[in-house]
């Protein structure tokens, strides 16, 4: 989030969100996961930094070319409390 608290990922394949290493304390952040133009990827772990209702992540979408929005905002520099909006039409 160096670059800006709003990014888009685009995957293409099974994946992992790592813990960012600049949080930093109140601030809001958004992350865009998009579908590549095949679908059915999904993420297979999140970092420990990201804190879910209920401790769990949600399920993403599959569809190609669809989106899903995880919003966060840094309770601490140590964990980032997730809301998601899921299935965008982005095509």
């Amino acid at each position: 989030f160096n670059s800006g608290n709003v990014q888009t990922v685009t995957i293409a394949g099974y994946r992992a969100i790592a813990n960012p290493s600049n949080i930093k304390a109140g601030a809001t952040y958004v992350l865009i996961i998009r579908q590549d133009g095949t679908g059915s990827r999904t993420i297979s772990s999140w970092g420990s930094k990201y804190k879910f209702p209920g401790g769990t992540a949600p399920t993403l979408t599959t569809t190609a070319d669809r989106a899903d929005v995880i919003t966060m905002v840094a309770y601490s520099t140590d964990f980032l409390v997730c809301t998601s909006t899921l299935d965008f039409v982005v095509s």
